[in-house]
């Protein structure tokens, strides 16, 4: 998904390396799209072809394979291929791209608030948590989001890959969210809960709306608009990822037309 680009920016010559850059540099460089070419291609292939694969994001990547892409990614083409990675080896390469940024995606001045929230009921905490991602700054805002659906995606095949939102947060969590200065080994044990009931109510959350969409694909196959269904499908996919004013008034539209 890419938007236009934004007035006095430009593509670099060369896109910064897909590992260790700061978000915002690494979105500028690559002339402005809202989510890095090559993270969103690894999702989506997964999404495609890798949604079944047990234990994925837990299995080990094939290390050969990971050293390879690795190197590819360090150079970071838009033409990069990934044709014949297995799905375990994208998985990691995923990981591995939230892990080495320099600024956890939540950011560190925003750590205490969503940490905060693990400690409040789960309605509240669901409240409170959609408020502060969209504090977040809009590249952050939209790559944490990007990912966050990709996950809903995952755990909703939990009876086929055997990972669950719980599985995937203790996961994901200490790469997402972590504190600017490391705290103490007693204090950062008590801390990797909290992070992981942070992320892990934020998947439930994105799953049930996930599920709710599906449903309603469905329902509307059910009694014979598989063409309306299929792009009620497109334009609520894209406002998931953008939450664009755009895009939903084209959703209503479609409506109009197709209903």
């Amino acid at each position: 998904a890419e938007w236009p680009l934004r007035p006095g920016t430009s593509p670099s010559a060369q896109p910064k390396p897909f590992f260790g850059t700061c978000i915002q540099d690494l979105v500028a460089s690559e002339g402005g799209v809202t989510i890095p070419r090559n993270l969103d291609k690894m999702m989506l292939v997964l999404e495609q072809n890798g949604l079944y694969t047990l234990g994925l994001y837990r299995v080990n990547a094939n290390q050969n394979q990971m050293k390879s892409l690795k190197n590819k990614l360090l150079i970071n083409n838009a033409d990069l291929s990934i044709d014949g990675i297995v799905p375990a080896t994208l998985a990691a390469m995923v990981k591995m791209f939230f892990r080495e940024l320099p600024e956890p995606i939540l950011t560190f001045n925003m750590y205490h608030d969503f940490m905060n929230t693990s400690k409040i009921d789960v309605n509240s905490r669901e409240r409170a948590l959609l408020e502060l991602v969209h504090k977040l700054p809009r590249v952050n805002f939209l790559v944490f989001e990007r990912l966050i659906y990709h996950l809903a995606q995952v755990a909703n095949e939990e009876s086929s890959n055997k990972m669950n939102a719980g599985s995937l947060a203790v996961i994901f969590a200490p790469n997402l969210l972590r504190p600017a200065k490391e705290p103490s080994a007693m204090q950062a044990l008590e801390e990797v809960k909290h992070r992981t009931v942070v992320i892990q109510s934020i998947i439930e959350s994105t799953i049930r709306k996930y599920v709710s969409t599906l449903a309603k694909i469905n329902s509307l196959d059910a009694v014979g608009f598989p063409f309306y269904s299929y792009f009620y499908l497109q334009f609520s996919v894209l406002y998931c990822l953008t939450c664009s004013l755009v895009f939903s008034k084209l959703l209503k539209f479609s409506v109009l037309v197709f209903y």
